[in-house]
């Protein structure tokens, strides 16, 4: 049996199979047809077959994702309505958490890139490489201390990891000028996020998880604005 044009094996094709000579061998291409269909069908039922299932990449892009920041400070946390600075206290300028530090070594609560050292070294503006903006400020109203107890260990631009050191604040210095300790870790494009959760108050260690950034999830970043 051969074929005498070009074309897809197929029911619709297999006349091609036909000998002109021998118009009966369209008997043979049924038969060689139904036993393929029949031992596919056997051999099915045997082995058996397993669905593999797709991949759907947009369920996925649509599953919530979060941003884990760590302790900058090792002291007490308290929420940012505690703070004795109304411009934190009203999330004036985000939502976040702050600490009553024990000592004046501050460190990186993500990895991502220094943004901004302020000219008074006494806060320091942070960017993720999730986009999530965090500005740690040491003290309320330590700007007016024109930098004098804080010495930065970075610059803008710099890259940080989790736990590198960003700055050190003279505590005793601050008090000594009649200035709480109290620092602020502000997420400053709050906005931007489903949900901004700081741990219940109590103390923290360096590292330590303190807070939790909620990424929108897809429907809702494509829902259109209201006019």
């Amino acid at each position: 049996m051969a074929s005498h044009s070009m074309a897809a094996p197929g029911l619709f094709t297999s006349v091609q199979f036909i000998d002109k000579d021998n118009p009966t061998s369209i008997l043979w291409i049924a038969a060689v047809m139904a036993i393929s269909v029949v031992v596919s069908f056997a051999l099915t039922l045997i082995i058996g077959f397993e669905d593999i299932p797709v991949e759907d990449d947009e369920a996925d892009m649509t599953n919530d994702g979060s941003v884990k920041l760590m302790a900058p400070m090792t002291g007490m946390a308290k929420g940012l309505h505690d703070v004795a600075d109304e411009v934190f206290s009203k999330g004036l300028l985000g939502k976040g958490m702050a600490i009553d530090p024990e000592d004046g070594k501050v460190v990186s609560p993500i990895a991502g890139t220094v943004t901004t050292v302020f000219p008074t070294k006494h806060a320091i503006g942070l960017t993720d490489d999730n986009g999530v903006e965090v500005l740690i400020h040491v003290g309320i109203d330590t700007v007016s201390l024109n930098g004098e107890p804080f010495t930065a260990k970075v610059a803008a631009g710099d890259r940080v990891a989790v736990g590198d050191e960003l700055l050190e604040a003279d505590l005793d210095a601050i008090k000594a000028a009649g200035l709480p300790t109290t620092t602020m870790v502000v997420i400053t494009n709050s906005d931007q996020f489903k949900d901004i959760a700081p741990v219940a108050p109590g103390h923290v260690s360096f590292k330590e998880h303190v807070m939790e950034v909620f990424h929108h999830d897809k429907e809702a970043d494509t829902e259109p604005a209201m006019a």
